[in-house]
């Protein structure tokens, strides 16, 4: 008792020293638990989701025809392969409804992991299958009068009837493939089979590489305006020179001039369409340098596949600390006339060190992405637009894209 009584004697005489303790401690508890926080949401954040489509474009009053004249944009859904939906959000036994390329879709996975896209709606009396639609097997039963179908899209099974008297009836099925994460759609406007193909890449395969976050976004514009950018050497400079965490350009102010005075990026490109047999694929060889005051801090380099009108593989090489290898892929899903969606999955290597750059790697690239998101929704597709002398690979993509467009493919005035 005697200690307890010289301890509480000796508070007494020291009421301030012992508040200020108490202040001190508090402090340092608030800024463990600040920076407790800031380091949770740095190892737990992996994914980035914006509508950024809320502009002028979708107005109340925005008349498509009135911006447009007839002849002012290509056809809205080139042929390709087009991401319907990612692997990880189709579990087996799962149905899922899906708006793509202006159809509505079902897509399903068996319990043996196997997808299967259909048309949505029932030909019986036009139920949607994947609202309330049961797996069995490879076949889908409708949900309102139990009509089933197969994967081939043949009806196997009518409630009340034998199966010599099923009606001869189809359902049309979707060439679909997964690979990569993302679960593709082959669309062709004249009904043509896919003679191309999405390319797989080993390193994910294989699991050299893991997975990290996702990135997406939608926009408000013509669809080959995306892929385009690549091709857009020039404005890379323009855009693209200052960091991250400037935000966008419009209108810049006078921080982003400063900043960039000394912390910048400074960049490189060349682009260049594919001999055939692989004439649907682009190649973009990409380097930077992430330079303060002209001492280069980060070099890197990115090896770029165009695949088709809406996938790109960009594979990724950074020098810091070392070297870091990784990619990036990217998909475009038509939504709509003048409505895109843009998914960015993120791999690098299995590293302690790969796993916090690749916070960094998911925030920059989306912030960066969003610069051109800015100019894309407040932008009009200029079919015949006056290009410079230096500008030639822009002409060379105009003509690459081309082949993805039929004569059937839906334009502005069938909308």
């Amino acid at each position: 008792m005697s200690v307890l009584n010289h301890l509480d004697q000796l508070l007494n005489e020291t009421p301030a020293l012992y508040n200020l303790n108490n202040i001190i401690i508090l402090i340092f508890t608030l800024i463990f638990v600040y920076f407790s926080h800031l380091i949770y949401k740095l190892f737990t954040f992996n994914e980035i989701v914006a509508d950024l489509s809320i502009t002028k474009w979708n107005d109340k009053h925005f008349d498509l025809k009135r911006l447009y004249n007839r002849q002012d944009l290509p056809p809205h859904y080139p042929n390709g392969w087009f991401s319907v939906l990612e692997s990880r959000d189709l579990k087996p036994n799962q149905i899922k409804p899906i708006d793509a390329f202006g159809v509505d879709l079902v897509v399903y996975r068996e319990l043996t992991g196997k997808v299967h896209v259909l048309d949505a709606y029932c030909p019986h009396l036009g139920a949607n299958l994947a609202i309330g639609g049961r797996i069995i097997g490879d076949s889908v039963r409708c949900p309102f009068h139990g009509w089933t179908f197969n994967s081939k899209g043949v009806c196997t099974q009518v409630p009340g009837l034998e199966c010599a008297n099923l009606p001869k009836v189809q359902i049309k099925v979707w060439e679909c493939v997964e690979e990569n994460g993302f679960i593709f759609v082959w669309h062709h406007s004249e009904g043509e089979e896919a003679n191309w193909f999405p390319i797989q890449i080993p390193e994910i395969s294989q699991s050299k590489l893991v997975y990290r976050g996702r990135a997406e976004h939608i926009v408000k514009c013509h669809l080959q305006e995306i892929p385009e950018n690549g091709a857009d050497v020039q404005h890379l400079n323009e855009l693209h020179e200052g960091p991250e965490f400037l935000g966008t350009v419009v209108n810049r102010s006078k921080f982003y001039n400063f900043v960039t005075k000394f912390l910048r990026y400074d960049w490189r490109a060349n682009w260049q369409p594919c001999p055939a047999p692989d004439q649907h694929i682009a190649h973009m060889d990409l380097r930077s340098t992430y330079s303060l005051f002209g001492y280069p801090l980060m070099p890197f380099s990115l090896d770029v596949l165009q695949i088709g009108p809406a996938n790109v593989h960009l594979k990724l090489t950074i020098h810091f600390l070392g070297e870091m290898n990784g990619y990036i892929i990217q998909t475009i899903t038509p939504l709509g006339p003048l409505k895109n969606k843009i998914v960015h999955h993120f791999y690098t290597e299995p590293t302690f060190k790969s796993f916090l750059f690749s916070k960094f790697m998911i925030y920059g690239e989306a912030r960066m992405v969003e610069r051109d998101i800015v100019i894309w929704n407040n932008k009009k597709f200029l079919k015949q637009p006056y290009f410079a002398k230096h500008e030639t690979p822009l002409v060379k993509f105009r003509r690459w894209f081309s082949q993805f467009y039929t004569d059937k493919c839906p334009k502005h005035e069938d909308w």
